[in-house]
């Protein structure tokens, strides 16, 4: 496969045109660029918290975490043993930190200065976070942990002499970290993998896997879930591509987007207990833009099916799957935030919900769920002063718990 390029005029591609959606470094570095100039109108806070009918239950009222006059964007959200839920997100060219306990939500803290977080929290509730910054005048990955005091100093995990960026961070059964981002080492952009040893990492490119974007999750066998998103030619469309690593090593990446005429980009997925993986991305149909979805194990997919069935566009899906197997995604459709769910391995979907919505505009929500089957959901708004905030919703699980109390019958 050729270098990954994109000309800045190309107006059709997935990502045009959408801010807050590719990370600062990577929209200089492939050529996509931010066009849209929000319509400013005045509008309340509880607006642009949430605005839902009374029958639009259950996601809750939205609350502003970041609530600052400064950009904020990319939000990603986990969650620790405990309950405690912890999200990170950009301000301006820094990332800022804020989790919920017991007494509520925390004031937000500087972590460090970089762009695109992401985050998972271990058994012992420590929070460990990747994001990439440019340093020496290269772009690199760059880790950090928070053991409930205080941030670590950034490590440089990816020391490559390529731009590094995009990263998703996982942990394993074992209790070690695994990482996937973009790197344009090889001259071209192509997916690596980072594994912690110790106290330090290890990395190198996934075999074959050419492109940007990437995606990452680890089944309870320990084995390593991929996607990314890359073109066949320079003037190919975007697909979707899949790779697993078991004790054998890599798979061969798979096309499972597999539409040659159609846009297929910015893909995420999710596992359950058996380690099959869901899929979504956003899909290029006539014109506009919807949400699809595939499952399945190496070797073995569904067939693509539209799940967001909107006569709107549709963009950044995430998923997750919930311990009760219970699959939801959610994805941004003009000003309102949407979501679905269904069993895992169900055929039927629930219909859509909206979880807030907001006149000048809204995006970048990630996933996270909890042991008890909750779903909470972070994203980024447009404010009227023109900057985002960083809002927190939350979804009781979807399964109904019944009580059933015995009939005692006596004779008279």
């Amino acid at each position: 496969m050729p270098p990954l390029k994109l000309p800045a005029s190309d107006i059709g591609v997935p990502v045009a045109g959408r801010c807050g959606l590719i990370s600062r470094l990577w929209n200089r570095l492939l050529g996509w660029v931010c066009r849209q100039k929000p319509v400013l109108r005045p509008i309340s806070d509880a607006e642009a918290r949430s605005s839902r009918s009374s029958e639009e239950m259950p996601w809750s009222t939205a609350v502003n975490l970041s609530n600052s006059s400064t950009d904020s964007r990319s939000p990603a959200v986990a969650l620790a043993p405990d309950g405690t839920v912890h999200v990170l997100w950009e301000e301006g060219e820094e990332i800022y930190h804020s989790y919920r306990s017991d007494t509520g939500w925390s004031s937000p803290v500087r972590v460090a200065t970089g762009e695109r977080p992401t985050l998972v929290v271990d058994g012992n509730g420590t929070v460990h976070a990747l994001f990439a910054n440019e340093f020496g005048g290269n772009w690199e990955i760059f880790y950090v942990h928070w053991a409930g005091s205080h941030w670590t100093l950034p490590r440089n995990i990816s020391y490559t002499s390529g731009a590094s960026g995009m990263p998703r961070l996982a942990l394993a059964p074992d209790g070690l970290l695994h990482a996937v981002w973009a790197d344009t080492t090889p001259g071209y952009s192509v997916i690596y993998h980072g594994q912690q040893q110790g106290p330090y990492w290890i990395n190198q490119p996934i075999p074959n896997a050419r492109g940007s974007v990437p995606a990452l999750a680890i089944d309870g066998q320990g084995r390593l879930h991929v996607v990314w998103q890359d073109q066949d030619t320079p003037s190919s469309p975007f697909e979707v591509y899949y790779s697993r690593r078991d004790s054998q090593g890599w798979s061969l990446p798979e096309n499972i987007s597999a539409s040659a005429s159609a846009q297929s980009a910015i893909a995420d997925l999710s596992l359950d207990a058996q380690g099959t993986a869901y899929l979504v991305w956003e899909e290029e149909t006539g014109g506009g833009w919807q949400i699809y979805h595939s499952y399945g194990q190496v070797g073995y997919w569904s067939v693509p099916a539209d799940i967001s069935q909107s006569p709107n566009a549709c963009h950044l899906a995430r998923v997750v799957v919930t311990p009760q197997q219970v699959m939801h995604v959610a994805w941004e459709e003009g000003t309102v935030l949407r979501s679905r769910h269904k069993g895992a391995q169900a055929g039927e979907w629930f219909p859509a919900e909206t979880i807030a919505s907001n006149p000048l505009g809204l995006g970048d929500v990630a996933l996270a769920a909890a042991a008890d089957g909750r779903v909470h959901a972070v994203w980024a708004a447009r404010m009227a002063g023109g900057q985002r905030d960083i809002f927190h919703s939350e979804r009781p699980s979807a399964l109904k718990h019944k009580i059933i109390f015995p009939i005692v019958m006596r004779d008279n």
